[in-house]
């Protein structure tokens, strides 16, 4: 697009500001004059909306989106601005980020080689946009392969596929895979529809949004309820004037074009951004400095709502980018009348186009325009920079006047997160070979966005070492030093004193004379046994550390075996919840191991009479989760040696068999916790103690232990990415095989039994998709006997399930 503007564009509108040509059978004029924009802006009576819809129904866009905000003119216009847009007058807080930036981080820091960036960028934004718009999560992120997230790549990618923006007759007959586009395109549909509908329903039963809900609501529930109120009270404009009212068909348009053109829009912005601060280490390290002296230097920092707003200067970067390398190629309008612009008298029906690259590449607005220089946009200019003064209507990568992008706040706050996230994180460079160093590749028309731009990241030396020594008094201490980007911190243990955290300048003068004697570099844990042989004179110490750990962490190493490229370890520890000595197993990968990333979590339940053992040994899962990169962890199945009397006389009950509630009845009530010790305790030990992203979480298990996945997760509305059970018990309160168990441990209250029962807790689930898979074989002796009765749970069709039942 660049060559295009550099050697078309700019030559030909450098004398006139104005151009025509003749374009799919009508004048077209395009301009890169500020003040001819400016009315085209502002004069939105004259210069109208192209209402594609009308002009070409059947090209895939119009079909996709039809009628809404971006489209129509006039009352109609007004109508979905009335709806619509206080759902956008809102603030965005930061953690609405979170969990999807911890994503991108990960995927970042797992690529070997050069990232395509735009893929990464795309993900991120679809998982985000998902979140805020409908409150659905698509698991771009995750990778998680599905009908819906297919559905949705098809769709974006068709509404921006080239050959249809430059020939859209051919959507007169879509052969190939592009009837397939059409073809998903009816079950996006679908799927938008039936989310507004379940949206209705919900708050029809819920009532009006008090100010807390509505701060924190999707989009499309705001969205749902402005549309609702004016179909009982009517819409007005600004003068009183009854406006026409919006169709259910155009609330899925909207929704549709919010989350088509937001997630490719903003994608491409932070793909450009990105590739800038690739070519400029300078300003990237600026801004490094500058995000590090406002959220920390800690290896996890987030920004909080204060400091993102604190850190609103990061947008002359992002400003920058977007006027060297903006988004949307040209903004068009269609004249209602003829028009004079300058000398010139433009007729009536013309299209009139404004080049965004020919405007903002300008030398008269912007002098050397090929520079990246984001002081362009500071506040005040510095005399001897050579820069003018913004000119006004002469940046506009969202339009300006009253059909600027509705959106535009959340994508500058999305770019803005994503380059502190990044920086504070990463530096980053182009490869050694990449055309972007010399000459951008970006497509043509349309949405422009970079061809091919990969970039090699490098993760931030954030380094913790261990040390262990004694103090001047003969006391053993250990610490730890976390060598950040700007400073080094130190964590230091002593039987007397509580942990306490210091950087270099500020240790206390006492702290400085235990840390000048005896210290001892322990480069993990895990060495520890060597280490010893190592250094004879200070075992006595060494040991005392390690036990000095296993007290702080609460973990005692039993084994550990290489297997498929990582180790399996079995650890006891004792357990708060169950009050007793409680086993796992967990199966790392070697990057985890080294901590080289965080990695995600499998959770698996065994079954009745099983303990932590079967799986691993039994269950085949290694080889699979080494080539994922996955960690597995395999808990016990109950609290063992208790005490209680008659705990070990019967194998459905007690010793094997702790159901994974929470034991409300004497005697069980002191140790058979294992709903807690599941969800709670074991979990957070796990997230502490390894390499874990705990923002990665599934679980799955069998027979008892596939009861326990679904309530578990069930119990926990987006907590757990997806859910996998193999012969479940599925509903306990019907049958023998938890009538029994749940009388002994909740007692004879149904209703208490209900919150231990998948098929009970699935009826009023009410979270996010929640994938669940259920696997069962038709000769299983206790599918026969109505143990498991799968078919009392699939009665509730309300989350995305598949069922396979295995035939003998």
């Amino acid at each position: 697009r660049m060559d295009l503007c550099n050697k078309v564009d700019i030559p030909a509108l450098r004398n006139t500001g104005i151009v025509r040509s003749w374009l799919w059978g009508r004048w077209m004029y395009k301009t890169n004059n500020a003040e001819y924009a400016r009315q085209l802006f502002l004069k939105t009576s004259v210069f109208q909306k192209i209402e594609l819809h009308n002009v070409v129904p059947y090209v895939f866009r119009a079909v996709a989106a039809g009628g809404n905000l971006m489209t129509e003119n006039g009352d109609h216009f007004k109508a979905h601005r009335s709806i619509v847009g206080p759902s956008f007058r809102r603030a965005w807080p930061v953690s609405t980020f979170h969990t999807h930036m911890n994503k991108l981080v990960n995927i970042i820091q797992r690529q070997e080689g050069a990232l395509d960036i735009l893929q990464a960028c795309r993900r991120a934004t679809l998982d985000v946009l998902g979140q805020i718009i409908m409150g659905a999560d698509f698991g771009a992120l995750d990778n998680i392969d599905g009908e819906l997230l297919e559905i949705c790549w098809d769709v974006v990618e068709a509404g921006i596929e080239p050959l249809y923006l430059v020939f859209p007759f051919l959507d007169k007959f879509p052969i190939g895979k592009r009837a397939k586009s059409f073809a998903n395109l009816k079950k996006f549909h679908r799927f938008i529809e039936s989310t507004i509908n379940a949206k209705r329903a919900e708050l029809q039963s819920r009532g009006a949004l008090s100010d807390e809900e509505r701060n924190k609501a999707d989009l499309l529930t705001l969205m749902i309820e402005a549309y609702e109120y004016s179909k009982i009270h009517g819409a007005f404009d600004e003068n009183g004037k009854l406006l026409p009212s919006m169709t259910s068909e155009e609330l899925r348009n909207n929704t549709i074009i919010f989350f088509v053109a937001g997630h490719d829009a903003t994608a491409y912005s932070l793909s450009h951004l990105l590739g800038e601060l690739a070519l400029h280490p300078d300003i990237q390290q600026r801004a490094r400095d500058r995000v590090i002296s406002v959220i920390g230097d800690s290896p996890d920092a987030f920004p909080t709502d204060e400091q993102l707003v604190e850190l609103a200067d990061l947008d002359m970067i992002i400003k920058e980018s977007m006027r060297k390398n903006s988004t949307v190629s040209d903004i068009r309008r269609q004249l209602t009348e003829s028009v004079t612009l300058g000398p010139y008298t433009l007729p009536k029906g013309a299209w009139v186009m404004v080049d965004n690259w020919a405007m903002q590449n300008n030398p008269i607005y912007y002098p050397d325009p090929e520079k990246f220089i984001p002081e362009r946009f500071a506040e005040t200019t510095k005399p001897d920079t050579n820069l003018t003064a913004n000119v006004p209507f002469s940046w506009a990568p969202f339009s300006e006047g009253t059909r600027k992008c509705i959106g535009h706040k959340f994508a500058m706050v999305t770019q803005r997160v994503v380059l502190i996230m990044l920086v504070h994180r990463f530096t980053w460079t182009l490869p050694p070979n990449s055309p972007f160093r010399t000459k951008p590749l970006t497509s043509t028309s349309g949405l422009i966005s970079p061809i091919g731009l990969e970039i090699d990241f490098l993760r931030l030396p954030w380094r913790k070492d261990v040390y262990m020594g004694t103090d001047l008094d003969g006391n053993l201490y250990f610490e730890r030093l976390v060598d950040t980007y700007r400073s080094r911190r130190h964590v230091i243990y002593r039987k007397d004193l509580a942990l306490s955290e210091y950087s270099d300048k500020v240790i206390p003068i006492q702290w400085q004379a235990w840390m000048r004697h005896t210290r001892h570099r322990i480069p993990t844990l895990d060495d520890l046994n060597q280490d010893i042989q190592r250094q004879e004179q200070i075992a006595d110490n060494v040991q005392k550390l390690a036990a000095k750990e296993a007290l702080m962490t609460g973990l005692e190493l039993i084994s550990k075996n290489r297997c498929f490229d990582g180790e399996v370890r079995k650890y006891s520890h004792f357990s708060a919840s169950t009050k007793c000595n409680m086993t796992f197993n967990i199966y790392l990968p070697d990057v985890a191991l080294t901590n080289k990333e965080k990695v995600p979590v499998l959770f698996y339940l065994s079954g009745l009479t099983c303990n932590e053992d079967n799986m691993i040994t039994k269950g085949g899962a290694l080889p699979y989760l080494s080539r994922e990169r996955i960690a597995l962890v395999t808990p016990d199945t109950s609290p063992r040696a208790t005490g209680i009397d008659g705990e070990d006389d019967d194998w459905e009950l007690g010793t094997g068999a702790g159901f994974y509630v929470d034991a409300t009845q004497e005697p069980w009530s002191a140790h058979y916790k294992m709903y807690s010790y599941m969800h709670l305790e074991i979990q957070q030990l796990i997230f502490e103690s390894f390499s874990i992203d705990s923002s990665r979480v599934s679980i799955f298990g069998h027979s008892m232990g596939g009861h326990g996945a679904l309530v578990l997760s069930l119990r926990n509305p987006g907590y757990y990415k997806s859910v996998s059970a193999f012969a479940p018990i599925c509903h306990p309160s019907t049958s023998n095989w938890g009538q029994k168990q749940f009388t002994a441990y909740l007692g004879l209250n149904k209703d208490d039994w209900a919150e231990y029962d998948a098929s009970e807790l699935v009826k009023r689930y009410d979270g996010p998709p929640l994938p669940i898979l259920l696997d069962q074989g038709d000769c299983d002796q206790f599918y026969s006997s109505k143990q498991l009765q799968p078919s009392h749970f699939l009665l509730n069709d309300i989350l995305p399930l598949k069922y396979t039942l295995n035939l003998a």
